[in-house]
């Protein structure tokens, strides 16, 4: 955390807290560097929920909805792996959490044309924009960004680069990531 400071950052995130005993040290820890922790993990999605809530953090991540054939989801596929989201979206916003969820590859937002089929099947969720991963799967972030600047609850700001992006790899194996 020292290292996130120094940089001049004033939060930092990538941590995960199962009770109470944890996020007290974590938030030990980060205050002892002047750091406020956001986008706190847990395996349990409430817990997660009540964490952040209980932090004054407006936005936090909802379990990742992974792809498992490294194609783009059938309208069924989508459908499969989008219903166990509505439970999280819910209760994010009742402790008035936005729930969003990670643009990666591999995962159920992955490109520009997932992200519009997803947020039309699930009014309430936002989107980590990751703008390296949206490089990666050769899409424009700055598509996203112009299509939903209203719904990027947390953002990533990186760069991807391949020696050959247009023959030197493929995203779609799982080798990629």
């Amino acid at each position: 955390m020292e290292i996130v400071s120094e940089a001049g950052y004033d939060g930092v995130e990538g941590f995960n807290a199962e009770n109470a005993e944890e996020l007290r040290e974590l938030g030990a820890l980060a205050g002892e560097h002047g750091l406020h922790l956001v986008n706190v993990g847990s395996s349990d999605p409430l817990l997660k929920a009540k964490i952040n809530a209980t932090l004054g953090n407006d936005a936090a991540e909802v379990p990742a909805a992974r792809k498992t054939n490294y194609q783009d989801p059938t309208d069924a596929e989508l459908e499969e792996l989008a219903q166990p989201l509505e439970s999280h979206i819910a209760t994010f916003t009742k402790y008035g959490v936005k729930p969003f969820h990670h643009i990666h590859v591999g995962c159920l937002l992955e490109t520009t044309e997932d992200c519009e089929r997803v947020l039309e099947r699930l009014p309430g969720l936002w989107l980590l924009y990751d703008t390296g991963h949206l490089l990666a799967a050769n899409s424009d972030p700055r598509d996203v960004l112009r299509r939903w600047p209203n719904l990027i609850g947390h953002v990533h700001l990186k760069n991807f680069w391949a020696e050959d992006p247009q023959g030197g790899w493929d995203r779609r194996k799982p080798d990629f990531w």
